[in-house]
C-alpha cells in the first residue's frame, strides 16, 4: 500500500571539519585511491561509527573509475552528511532526504528537494497520524515521527521492510533528469527529397545508456560521445564565502554534474519533416522535448550557429568565411568593434586606448570558449571572432574593425527626427543603424555574418550603460560611468550583456523579460550581476551588504531553485545556502517574508525561476 508522508528534514554539519577540508582539496586536485581510502576510513570511524575494512563501501560510493566524481566526496567537502539523521541546527538549510542502504551505501536511489513535503513511492506501515521527521531507507525503513506538524508531542519510531523503489541504484551520485540543450548534425547526405545524417544531442546529465526517442519511437541506445564535467564546481572566481564552489549538490534545484553529447544515425528521412526528440536516461527520467526540422542541402546548418554550411565552406556576398576561421561543425560568432574617442571629461588620467581595453576581448572570447556547448565535431564552446582592429585578425591581416567614429555625445537606434533629442543638441546625436549602413564604417559584405558593436559615450536622457537592437547592432555607453568606463569588469560585463540581447536573451530569462533583478537568475543579463559577475557561492550579501557576484562572467546554466516573493525564507537565502535579509530589517526572520524583488516593482508577488540561457541563444542575424 502506498502512503503519502510529510517530510521535513534538516542538514547535518560534519563534526570533524578537517575531514571536510581534506575532501575539498581532493576534489580540487584529484587523489589516489589510497588517499581516498584513508580519508573515508576516517569518516566512517568518526562520523558513522563504523570500523574495519571499508573498501567495499568505498567502491560502492565512488565507483572504480573516478573517485573525484564521487557524490559522497562532494557532500563531505562542505561537511554535509549524506544520511538524513535527526539533528537540528539553528538556521541550517534543508538538504532533502536520502534513500540509501545503511549497510553498504550502494543503494542510493533518489534525493528529495529540501522543501519537499510529501513522498509517494514508499510502501510502509500505517503511521497512525504521525508526521515524519526523518527517514532512512535501507534494509528496513526507519523513521522518527511526531504527532503534530511542529514535531512536538508524542514521538514514535517506525520500522518496516525495505520497499521496492522505481529507480535503479547505479552510484551515489545525485540523480537528476537529462536535459537536451542543442540539436546538431554531421555526415549529412541527400538525394534532394530525403536526407541521412548523424543526429547529435548535447545537454546536461545525459547518462551512459540513455535512449534517444524520435517521434515517440525509441532509437538504439547511444553511448556517450563526449562528457564534460561542469566547471562550476571548481576554480572559478573569488571564493569569499569559503563555500568550495558549490561542492554540495543540494545547493541546486537542478545540479549539473556533466554535459554530454550522444548521437544516433537517421536514414532516408523526408526533408522538411519535423522530428520531436527526447532522451530517456536508464533510471527512467525523461528530458525536455525539442523539435527539429530536417534540412535540405540549401538550408543545412550543421552546427546551428546561423551560418549555413555552404557559407562556412565557401563564400557569402563575396566574404570568404573559411579564410577567417569559420568551421561548419563548430559554432562561430563574428563581431566587428568600432569606437568613439570620448573627450577627457570622462577619464582624464587614462589613455584613450583604454576605451576599449584591448585585453578584454581575449577575456570575452574565453567566456564563449568555455561555454557548456558541445559541437558536432565534439569540440566544446563557441568560437567568438572579434575584429577590433588588430592586424592579425584571424591571421588574414584584413581587419576592418577598430575604425574611429566621430565623437557624438549621444547614440541611439533611431533617426534624430524620431527621438526626443533637443533640436539644439541634434548635432551631438548619431544613429547606430546609419553607422552600420555606412560602408565607411561597416563593410556591406559582412552584413549576413558580423554583428556590429560601437564603444560610444552615452544615450539621450538615459543612464543606461549599453543597448542592443534585435540581432545586429549593440553599443556600450560607459561614458555615464565616468572613471569606471575603463574598468575591465565593466567593459566585459556590458559587452557580453548587450551581445546577449542580440542572441535573444532577456533581463529576467523569461520570454518577455520586462523585469530585472531576480536574485536566483545567475546571469550577466541580470542587472544584479552585470558588473560584478554572477554568483558562485550563494552568498549574495548579508544583512547590510548589497547583492554582488564573484567576478565570474557568463550566462546562466539554469541550476538555481525557484524563489517565491510571497514566501521568502531569510534562513535559506537565495540558494538554500546562506541566510539573506530579504526585507532589509537587519534581522534574519525565522518565518517567511514577502518582498517584491523585481525591478520595476510589482504589487502581485510571483515565483521567480532560473533558466538555461546557453540553450536559448538565437544565432541567426536578421535584416535590421
Amino acid at each position: 500500500m502506498v502512503r503519502r508522508l510529510t517530510l521535513i528534514l534538516t542538514t547535518v554539519i560534519l563534526s570533524h571539519a578537517a575531514a571536510g577540508e581534506n575532501y575539498k582539496q581532493l576534489l580540487q586536485e584529484g587523489a589516489t585511491r589510497e588517499k581516498v581510502q584513508i580519508l573515508y576510513a576516517e569518516y566512517a570511524t568518526k562520523v558513522l561509527g563504523q570500523s574495519g575494512d571499508c573498501s567495499r563501501e568505498l567502491e560502492a560510493l565512488a565507483g572504480a573509475a573516478d573517485y573525484k566524481e564521487s557524490f559522497i566526496l562532494a557532500c563531505l567537502s562542505n561537511g554535509w552528511i549524506v544520511r538524513a539523521v535527526d539533528i537540528d541546527h539553528e538556521y541550517a538549510p534543508p538538504s532533502g532526504a536520502w534513500a540509501f542502504s545503511t549497510t553498504n551505501f550502494g543503494g542510493l536511489v533518489m534525493q528529495l528537494p529540501g522543501d519537499c513535503k510529501t513522498i509517494d513511492c514508499l510502501d510502509v506501515p500505517d503511521f497512525s497520524g504521525f508526521k515524519v521527521k526523518s527517514l532512512i531507507v535501507g534494509p528496513y525503513v526507519r523513521g522518527q515521527l511526531f504527532s503534530d506538524s511542529e514535531f512536538q508531542g508524542n514521538r514514535a519510531v517506525i520500522a518496516g521492510r525495505q520497499p521496492e523503489l522505481p529507480i535503479r541504484a547505479r552510484s551515489l551520485k545525485l540523480r537528476t533528469p537529462p536535459r537536451i540543450d542543442c540539436v546538431t548534425l554531421s555526415k549529412y547526405s541527400s538525394d534532394g527529397k530525403n536526407a541521412s545524417f548523424v543526429l547529435h544531442l548535447s545537454g546536461a546529465n545525459l547518462d551512459e545508456g540513455a535512449v534517444i526517442t524520435i517521434n515517440d519511437e525509441d532509437c538504439v541506445e547511444s553511448t556517450i560521445e563526449l562528457r564534460v564535467d561542469n566547471s562550476s564546481w571548481l576554480g572559478l572566481g573569488k571564493d569569499d564565502a569559503g563555500a568550495g564552489y558549490n561542492l554540495d549538490p543540494t545547493y541546486y534545484a537542478f545540479p549539473i554534474y556533466h554535459y554530454d553529447s550522444i548521437s544516433t544515425s537517421v536514414k532516408n528521412e523526408t526533408i522538411g519533416r519535423q522530428m520531436r526528440i527526447r532522451v530517456r536516461n536508464p533510471d527512467g527520467q525523461q528530458s525536455n522535448e525539442l523539435e527539429y526540422d530536417i534540412p535540405s542541402p540549401q538550408t543545412l546548418d550543421s552546427d546551428g550557429d546561423g551560418l549555413l554550411d555552404a557559407w562556412e565552406t565557401g563564400e557569402v556576398d563575396g566574404l570568404n568565411l573559411a579564410s577567417i576561421g569559420a568551421n561548419p561543425h563548430r559554432k562561430d560568432v563574428y563581431v566587428e568593434v568600432d569606437r568613439m574617442i570620448v573627450p577627457g571629461r570622462v577619464w582624464s588620467d587614462y589613455s584613450e586606448n583604454a576605451y576599449p581595453r584591448r585585453e578584454v576581448f581575449d577575456d570575452i572570447k574565453k567566456i564563449f570558449q568555455q561555454a557548456p556547448v558541445i559541437n558536432p565535431d565534439l569540440s566544446v564552446g563557441v568560437s567568438l571572432h572579434i575584429d577590433y582592429g588588430q592586424k592579425d585578425f584571424e591571421g588574414t591581416g584584413e581587419s576592418r574593425g577598430g575604425t574611429q567614429i566621430p565623437w557624438r555625445r549621444y547614440i541611439g537606434f533611431k533617426d534624430v527626427k524620431d527621438t526626443k533629442v533637443d533640436v539644439a543638441q541634434a548635432d551631438q546625436y548619431c544613429n547606430a543603424t546609419l553607422l552600420r549602413n555606412d560602408p565607411q564604417y561597416f563593410d556591406p559584405k559582412r552584413k549576413k555574418v558580423f554583428r556590429y558593436c560601437i564603444f560610444a559615450d552615452q544615450q539621450w536622457n538615459s543612464r543606461s550603460t549599453g543597448g542592443g537592437n534585435k540581432s545586429t547592432i549593440f553599443f556600450l555607453t560607459l561614458g555615464v560611468c565616468r572613471m569606471n568606463a575603463v574598468d575591465r569588469n565593466y567593459q566585459i560585463g556590458v559587452f557580453v550583456h548587450e551581445l546577449g540581447h542580440l542572441f535573444g536573451l532577456t533581463h529576467s530569462g523569461d520570454q518577455n523579460g520586462w523585469y530585472n533583478n531576480k536574485p536566483n537568475f545567475n546571469s550577466l543579463m541580470n542587472y544584479l550581476f552585470t558588473f560584478s559577475g554572477h554568483d558562485i557561492d550563494g552568498k549574495i550579501g548579508g544583512v547590510e551588504d548589497e547583492v554582488s557576484g564573484d567576478q565570474v562572467y557568463a550566462y546562466s546554466e539554469g541550476m538555481r531553485a525557484p524563489i517565491d516573493e510571497a514566501n521568502l525564507s531569510e534562513v535559506l537565502g537565495v540558494a538554500n545556502h546562506y541566510p539573506h535579509d530579504w526585507n532589509g530589517n537587519r534581522v534574519i526572520e525565522s518565518q517567511p517574508v514577502q518582498v517584491m524583488l523585481r525591478n520595476p516593482t510589482y504589487e502581485i508577488p510571483r515565483v521567480l525561476t532560473d533558466c538555461c540561457e546557453w540553450s536559448r541563444l538565437k544565432f541567426t542575424i536578421g535584416d535590421e
